[in-house]
Formats: structure tokens, sequence, C-alpha cells
């Protein structure tokens, strides 16, 4: 009613907050979707440089539907404050597990830097945190290479190192048949590259693999 009375839904108050600064705080994706037909300024910052998408990171359990109504109105999910912290910095700073991932549902970035080069899982003193954005965002610690008659060994050491918090990544397809084709190495290729550490579990067999010698031709 009062915005169909003329009131500017961009006005600011104390804080330099609008009301859709408020709306998408309070995670109310309603609200936010009624503010911003009505023509709210979805890149509006604050007075501490914030936009209603930043301004939402650090509450609780903010929707996925909220964070992507913002977006499909113009605002960017890797948005940054000053000091380089995009919205998923400000979640992990206040260990706000839900927020953060609604907010890698919704596309942001997990590798992002900020000034002082930083990514947002290291903007947390929880490792369980960390693993489960890791884990979320398709991040791997370390990579398992073996042989596939081994498979029940890598599994365990696969099991301990996630229970220690540990992100780690194999590969579970069956090399029968498949001939290093492109899809093989595409999935390897993405293990590796989202690993930060490689470990071989050399085997008697492991030499005279054809597909272990490929993974480390890869990672080298």
């Amino acid at each position: 009613m009062l915005l169909d009375s003329g009131s500017d839904p961009d006005f600011q108050d104390i804080f330099g907050r609008s009301p859709l600064h408020w709306a998408a705080r309070v995670n109310k994706p309603e609200v936010v979707r009624l503010l911003l037909t009505k023509g709210a300024d979805v890149n509006l910052r604050d007075y501490r440089d914030h936009t209603p998408l930043l301004c939402a990171a650090s509450s609780k359990n903010v929707s996925v539907d909220l964070f992507d109504c913002l977006v499909q109105h113009g605002a960017d999910i890797d948005d940054r404050l000053p000091n380089g912290d995009t919205a998923l910095h400000i979640a992990m700073k206040c260990e706000q597990k839900g927020t953060a991932l609604a907010l890698l549902d919704a596309g942001a970035d997990v590798m992002e830097t900020n000034r002082d080069g930083y990514r947002p899982v290291d903007c947390t003193t929880s490792t369980q945190l960390q693993f489960e954005i890791k884990q979320a965002a398709g991040d791997r610690d370390v990579m398992i290479s073996y042989t596939h008659s081994h498979s029940q060994f890598a599994l365990k050491i696969r099991d301990s190192l996630e229970r220690a918090n540990i992100t780690s990544w194999l590969d579970l397809m069956d090399p029968t048949g498949i001939g290093g084709g492109s899809v093989w190495r595409e999935e390897i290729a993405r293990g590796i590259k989202n690993a930060e550490v490689i470990i071989c579990l050399y085997t008697e067999d492991y030499p005279v693999s054809e597909w272990c010698l490929k993974e480390l031709a890869l990672a080298k």
C-alpha cells in the first residue's frame, strides 16, 4: 500500500539501509521480490558499503531463493566489500553454514580471494565448517591415486581422512573398456584440479598401471 501510494522503495535509514537491505537481512524472499518489482535498487550500498546481498550474508539460514531473486534482478553473487570480502567470505566469518551453502547453490565462487589473499574457507577456524563447504563446492584437499585392485584400501584411507575433516577424492570409475577416453580424462582432470595434494598408493601393480601413470602425467 505504501509503495503504491508513492513511497520511495530506496529510502535509507540512519545506517544507509533501504527496505531491501532489511528484507534481505531478515530472510524474507517474498518481501525482497515485491520490493524489486516496485523498483528497489538491488545494488544500493549502505554506509558500510553493503549491498542487500552482502547485508544478508551474515544472517542465519538465508534461503537460496532469496539470493537467486537478488541475482536475477542484477545483483552480483560475488560482489565485494572494499577489503575484497564477498558474501561467502562474510558468511564463513560469521560461521553461518546454512547461508554459506545457499550462496554456493546460488553460484558463489569458493575460490575467490579477498585483498589479504584469503578464500572464504580460510575465514573460519571451524574445520567442520571448512569440510562441509569444501565438500559442497567440490573442492578437495587430497586426491588418492590407486590401482583398482586396491580399491578397498583406498576407500579406507578416504574414510579416515574425512573423519579428520580432510576432504578427499578418488576415481571410482571402472577402467575396464574405457580406454582412457575423454570421459575418464575429464573426470581425472577435475579431481586433480580441485585437489591440493595427491596421495599415490604405491603398490606392486602401481608402476605397471597405464591408468595410474596417466593420472601422474596429468598431475604433473
